[in-house]
């Protein structure tokens, strides 16, 4: 059970969930909530009645009492890209703040001195945990600022709507580099910056951080944190297997597994020239 289906991470995390459970001799079956968590609820519930053997849930916000619904039932739940806190639970989780590390520390290195962070919604634990790696990469260089942008959601028209915000700024008291915390915000704001006279990486350098392969094309190569979604998922099947096992008696130690992101470098801060 994923969150989106529209962003290829989660594809990536599906596809390596069903080659590990091919492997194991299951079938997988798939749903999306398209980021409605009543929706996700009811999936979760739909598949607890079908009576599937455990149940894969990527969340971006706290799952606990549907989890807590499914596991009542007395079959096993994992956890994947989401840190629940809870030792109870297993779960599988890229470190998020990281990601938002690496991608500032990238513009840092390219020459940017004004870095802006554009986020959405602050209960997704992706963007929490991104904005602490930013913020720790600005912490340790000298000279750079931080400024931070919240966009009502996480579309490409609302990263088009902050490239007319921007625009609309003083040439001197622009942002020089942009990390956003989606690569769909950041297609849409480059793709409306070009048509508003803002040159990327020319003027400024734009960085995503998921390496969302289904997000708006644009005329320069995106750089970006790949999530390693296929690793995460085939670890989520190797969890519920051992719990699955652990229900025919077999001793069972509930875990948190981490896995690294990867940074991308393309055109859209590889050109960027210090002004």
């Amino acid at each position: 059970m994923v969150i989106d289906l529209g962003n290829s991470m989660f594809v990536d995390v599906a596809r390596g969930a069903q080659e590990a459970a091919r492997d194991a001799g299951l079938n997988l079956m798939l749903a999306a909530s398209q980021d409605d968590f009543a929706a996700q609820g009811e999936n979760v519930d739909f598949f607890a009645e079908a009576r599937v053997a455990g149940l894969l849930l990527a969340p971006l916000q706290d799952s606990s009492e549907q989890m807590r619904r499914f596991s009542a039932r007395g079959r096993p739940a994992i956890l994947v890209n989401y840190d629940p806190g809870d030792e109870g639970v297993c779960c599988v989780v890229v470190d998020n703040e990281q990601v938002g590390y690496l991608a500032a520390r990238h513009l840092i290195e390219q020459g940017c001195r004004r870095l802006l962070f554009v986020c959405g919604d602050e209960a997704i634990q992706p963007v929490t945990l991104r904005r602490a790696g930013l913020r720790r990469a600005v912490s340790e260089a000298k000279g750079v600022r931080f400024e931070e942008v919240h966009t009502p959601d996480l579309t490409e028209q609302s990263g088009a709507a902050l490239a007319h915000r921007v625009a609309a700024r003083g040439p001197g008291t622009r942002p020089d580099g942009i990390v956003t915390v989606t690569d769909t915000l950041a297609a849409g704001f480059m793709n409306a910056a070009e048509a508003l006279g803002i040159s990327v990486p020319r003027d400024m350098a734009v960085m995503g951080c998921d390496d969302n392969r289904l997000a708006e094309p644009t005329t320069v190569g995106l750089s970006t944190v790949a999530m390693e979604g296929k690793a995460l998922g085939g670890a989520a099947i190797r969890m519920l297997l051992e719990e699955l096992s652990a229900a025919a008696g077999i001793p069972h130690v509930h875990q948190r597994i981490v896995v690294e992101p990867r940074l991308i470098p393309r055109r859209s801060t590889l050109g960027f020239e210090r002004g």
